[in-house]
């Protein structure tokens, strides 16, 4: 298994309760390994297996939660 990282520039972010709802999230997603926020920078890094998900996955469901992904 090769993992890979992604990280997602993500407007929105603004406090800790921000940044626990994302990761609650992005943690159902089947192949989702880790993830950790940059509040302060607005950035969502993500460790991902790729045989299980992809990054359009992950942004997707940043975005259901009502954040917007700037930068894939």
């Amino acid at each position: 298994m090769s993992l890979r990282v992604k990280t997602f520039k993500v407007s929105g972010i603004h406090c800790e309760g921000c940044a626990i709802t994302i990761k609650t999230a992005l943690a159902t997603i089947p192949g989702v390994k880790n993830v950790n926020i940059a509040t302060w920078e607005n950035k969502v890094i993500v460790t991902y297996d790729p045989q299980q998900t992809t990054p359009d996955v992950i942004a997707e469901k940043i975005e259901t939660l009502g954040y917007s992904v700037v930068e894939k």
